[in-house]
């Protein structure tokens, strides 16, 4: 299961560390006494009162500032860009992770978005004379080629409190059943990287974990092509104000994403921490009133609606499980997926087809799997095919076997440490069963033709079910139904990744280019 949530106090965290990174950079390459005082206001605008204490300069602490004295004023936008929000990965692992168990299947990672900082520069000088020397300063270095700047900065990011509490119950599972005798310090800090580390505010509230991270090759620019804006005074008997804007460009921590199992050591997490993925988006569920158009519209959509969102690709077993078989055999297709909880007192069971937690199978499908229990964990010897799988993938043939009395139980015990799944798929080219699989479908007649009804799918319209002899198919019938289904697909369509047969009504070609631009970053 895949999570993601936003950082906490990226503002504080983030934000404004790299802000004032930037400006102490900036008064550096400009030439200005780096004790200037630097006026940074948050967003209630308010700002850190300065010399609220009078010590002395000589020990290394700040001077009390008077009113009239040279300052900097500095205000922070940041946006997002737009160009890259596409190509953001949010449930994909783009970034090393920051936690990573790989016991269990439990980590961590930063999402980043590629964020332009603008940092709105004021410089109030003591005289003009001060200020003019200022933004002459600034026009010869330009013209050394310093318009444009390489940085790095420092910031760190803290990991959600959501991802704390779920990890939190994570270590409660682990160690409840054939634990590994780990406190949860000790499992953070065995798996985490060596930058995550604690933090609270100065009172020592609001504790968090967070992210230590520093980031090299920020990109920042001036907004002018020669020196600053001209010159202006606060009024008529103050200052002489210099001002100007520096951007940033730098890849920013704005969100963390989470992955972990539904089943921790045969555990099965909290219903808090997990989706139900048999409960597909429907359309249409609220009454509603429409024009006369628009209803007589809907008389003709609805059917394509349902067609649509009354079905999922295959059913699950939990319905929570967001299981996904990597590993498939060729022209296969799921019908069910299991998630197998171990019992303690008996490891070899795995479940039995007629209790499947709330679902049925057809009877006639499941009179059938009798006589098919010799051949379903054979490929290509059965039209129905079950696979074991472990956390790695599938767990070799002959594994397990299926009774008569419908249960399924393997040759060795089960680990209690380990997640299984087992998946329940049938055989979508029916020309590559073997003979005696061929002659024993078509012996089940009524079975054969709610299996091929189930593989044609929404093509049922276009290819009429055969027609039984007295109960059943013949091989020829069988054959020529299957050749009819492989017609219809695309030619590569046989070889399943996810377990889904793939339809498709054409073939595109995208040509991109860059455009052409003259900003800079």
């Amino acid at each position: 299961m895949i999570i993601h949530f936003a950082t906490p106090a990226t503002q504080e965290n983030v934000t404004r560390p790299v802000a004032m990174a930037t400006v102490n950079h900036l008064l550096m390459i400009l030439g200005m006494d780096p004790k200037i005082q630097v006026n940074f206001p948050d967003m209630s605008e308010e700002v850190a009162q300065p010399g609220t204490t009078v010590t002395p300069v000589a020990q290394g602490n700040p001077a009390n500032f008077f009113t009239g004295d040279q300052k900097v004023f500095i205000e922070v936008s940041e946006t997002s860009d737009e160009s890259r929000a596409m190509s953001t990965k949010v449930l994909g692992k783009e970034a090393p992770p920051v936690f990573n168990d790989p016991r269990i299947k439990v980590s961590v990672w930063p999402i980043y978005t590629h964020t332009e900082m603008v940092i709105s520069f004021k410089y109030r000088a003591v005289s003009r004379t001060a200020a003019n020397q200022w933004r002459d300063d600034i026009r010869l270095r330009y013209n050394q080629g310093r318009v444009e700047n390489v940085q790095t900065i420092e910031y760190h990011y803290g990991i959600p409190y959501k991802f704390l509490e779920i990890l939190s119950a994570i270590n409660v599972m682990k160690e409840a059943v054939a634990g590994y005798g780990e406190t949860f310090g000790q499992w953070i800090q065995k798996f985490g990287t060596q930058r995550l580390t604690s933090a609270s505010t100065l009172a020592g509230t609001e504790p968090q974990m967070v992210v230590g991270e520093t980031q090299e090759g920020a990109i920042g620019w001036f907004d002018f092509e020669l020196e600053p804006q001209p010159l202006s005074k606060e009024d008529d008997t103050g200052p002489c104000i210099a001002s100007f804007e520096y951007h940033l460009a730098y890849d920013k921590p704005v969100q963390c994403g989470m992955e972990y199992p539904v089943m921790i050591h045969n555990q099965i997490i909290d219903a808090k921490y997990r989706a139900n993925y048999n409960k597909p988006p429907t359309l249409g569920q609220r009454g509603r009133y429409t024009s006369f158009s628009r209803s007589r519209m809907d008389h003709f959509t609805r059917g394509m609606y349902q067609g649509l969102y009354t079905s999922m690709p295959w059913v699950r077993v939990p319905s929570f499980d967001d299981w996904v078989p990597l590993y498939t055999s060729e022209a296969t297709a799921n019908v069910m997926t299991f998630l197998l909880q171990v019992e303690q007192q008996d490891p070899y069971y795995l479940l039995n087809l007629k209790d499947l937690g709330g679902y049925t199978i057809d009877p006639d499908i499941l009179q059938f799997m009798v006589g098919e229990g010799p051949y379903i964990n054979q490929y290509r010897q059965s039209v129905f095919f079950m696979t074991l799988y472990d956390e790695v993938g599938p767990v070799m043939e002959n594994a397990f076997s299926y009774q008569p009395d419908f249960q399924v139980r393997t040759v060795k015990a089960l680990d209690m440490r380990t997640m299984y799944h087992l998946r329940w798929a049938a055989l979508t080219d029916l020309t590559m069963l073997s003979i005696p699989a061929q002659q024993r479908l078509c012996q089940n007649g009524i079975a054969a033709l709610k299996i091929l009804a189930s593989l044609a799918g929404d093509e049922q319209i276009r290819l009429p079910l055969p027609k039984l002899t007295n109960g059943v198919l013949t091989r020829s019938q069988l054959m020529e139904y299957g050749n009819l289904l492989n017609a219809r697909r695309r030619a590569g369509a046989r070889v399943m990744t996810d377990g889904q047969p793939r339809r498709t009504v054409g073939t595109y070609i995208v040509s991109a280019e860059r455009k052409k631009t003259n900003q800079r970053g």
